[in-house]
């Protein structure tokens, strides 16, 4: 036996403390290659997995996430039901929070057609951003689907002032973004226009804009649908919830795919208006509201002859954001109105970054911001227009948000101005039409959200918003029209600004 003495080492325990170094050093080894290789597995899975059910990835985790959504429902129907109440709120607190039953409600109903392709099934239905090509049978799908309403929503028009509104409609824009589409049922057209033939009260068409996936488009349109359900007090109110979806690609440098399958969907949405029209219930009216991209179906459908429908056809048209051209706009107001019984509404924003890049790209402003884009002479903004590549798409919004820091678009010293030298110069955009401007209201989507609640009052036909400031504005005109006028405008819009008190 060797004993340790100070200074020394015992040979048999240096050589267990040896061994057991070795060991330790093995076993973490194999855990760091298990730990790997499980890591390499877990990605092979999501791989495979969609691929041995011939799905693309992003449907296949479309169809996971709603399994997961209805699992969350289920439980937390199932956690709402075991809970009592620790104690009564008051009737003003009830008010306060909820205006209507509806509000309530743990899920909102909208009814959607769409011109994208089926990947999944009639039962289980996913649908992606491919094309519903027409083999004979059409290329529109008909449906309802079910979303679960977020918690945590607050309604903007219960706001105690402006500040409080409008981060109201950001944070509830966010939350909905994240609601989850629990259930989609399919059903045929047949079936679908039974229910048109019956409702004898309000229908709204919700046409979205580019950049986005199905379930977006139903989120966007849910904020709108389940904050107008606090108005629908009359029976003449109830509203009907459409949503026309087309195979908007997932991403922001697929623009031009975007106007390409937009284009293509046309002839789809023609013939459901035609339909629409012609059998909904004769006390039936119609709104249209549209985003972004979208307005161009609408603005195209008018633009149309369709002599065996009677004018007009529509109550009023909301297009908000609208990435249209401008100029082409104008041109067709006249037209536009004569299809609505009361209004056009065009919704604007100075900061809507999206349409500052469809300007590059197009070269002319959009309907949804008819100003030049900031800080950029005429011939950067040719540059950056030959140079377009889906690579640095991206890289105009990101221009357009460092653009806008101290830039103030309204009632410059030039304008005012010129509203001093001739009165006369100031116009609304048609004589039923009408700007509304939300440039300090829309924060969320780079400036360009739908301001849902500003939407929901005015189809309900209460436009009134305390919490808000209503005032009138005038902005510089584009540099095409003023190069036509030969640098003094012959008309200046006003714009119906609505500003947080």
């Amino acid at each position: 036996m060797y004993r340790s003495v100070k200074g020394s080492i015992d040979p048999f325990a240096a050589a267990n403390k040896y061994s057991s170094h070795l060991h330790q050093h093995y076993w973490r080894r194999r855990n760091r290659r298990f730990a790997v290789f499980m890591a390499l597995f877990i990605v092979l899975l999501q791989i495979a997995g969609p691929i041995s059910l011939g799905l693309s990835p992003v449907v296949y985790a479309q169809r996971i996430n709603r399994k997961e959504a209805k699992a969350a429902q289920e439980k937390s129907s199932q956690e709402s039901n075991s809970e009592r109440p620790t104690e009564a709120k008051t009737a003003a607190q009830s008010a306060k929070e909820n205006t209507n039953s509806s509000w309530k409600d743990k899920s909102l109903q909208l009814y959607f057609l769409t011109t994208r392709l089926n990947e999944g099934s009639k039962k289980e239905p996913i649908f992606g951003t491919n094309r519903h090509l027409d083999f004979g049978n059409g290329s529109l799908e008909y449906g309802v689907a079910t979303l679960t309403k977020p918690q945590g929503l607050t309604r903007p028009a219960n706001a105690p002032n402006g500040a409080v509104y409008r981060e109201s409609l950001r944070q509830s824009s966010e939350l909905w973004w994240k609601a989850p589409v629990s259930k989609l049922n399919c059903f045929d057209e047949e079936e679908f226009f039974n229910k048109v033939k019956t409702w004898p009260n309000r229908i709204c068409v919700y046409v979205h804009g580019y950049y986005k996936p199905f379930n977006q488009s139903l989120q966007d349109a849910a904020m709108l649908f389940s904050d107008y359900q606090n108005y629908e007090d009359e029976d003449q109110k109830r509203m009907l919830p459409i949503v026309f979806s087309w195979p908007s690609a997932e991403g922001r440098a697929r623009y031009s795919v975007d106007e390409a399958n937009l284009e293509w969907s046309y002839k789809s949405f023609e013939n459901f208006m035609n339909r629409l029209l012609k059998e909904k219930h004769p006390n039936a009216t119609i709104d249209i509201v549209t985003h972004s991209m979208g307005a161009r179906l609408p603005i195209s459908y008018v633009t149309r002859d369709h002599a065996d429908l009677a004018k007009p056809w529509f109550r009023s048209m909301y297009l908000c954001s609208a990435d249209v051209d401008f100029h082409a706009a104008v041109d067709l107001i006249k037209t536009l109105e004569d299809a609505v019984s009361n209004t056009v509404y065009a919704f604007v924003s100075d900061r809507d970054m999206p349409l500052v890049m469809s300007q590059y790209l197009h070269g002319q402003p959009r309907l949804g911001r008819p100003i030049d884009p900031p800080r950029s002479s005429e011939e950067e903004n040719n540059k950056k227009r030959d140079d377009v590549t889906p690579d640095i798409i991206q890289q105009f919004a990101v221009e357009a948000a460092s653009a806008f820091t101290g830039i103030g678009f309204a009632n410059s010293p030039e304008v005012v101005g010129w509203l001093k030298s001739n009165p006369h110069l100031s116009r609304e955009l048609g004589e039923r039409s009408r700007f509304i401007d939300v440039t300090n209201l829309v924060s969320a989507n780079m400036g360009h959200g739908l301001a849902w609640s500003i939407l929901s009052g005015m189809l309900a036909d209460k436009a009134k918003f305390p919490q808000l400031l209503v005032h009138q504005v005038y902005k510089k005109p584009d540099r095409t029209t003023l190069q036509e006028s030969f640098g003094k405008p012959r008309v200046l819009y006003r714009f119906t600004r609505l500003d947080p008190n």
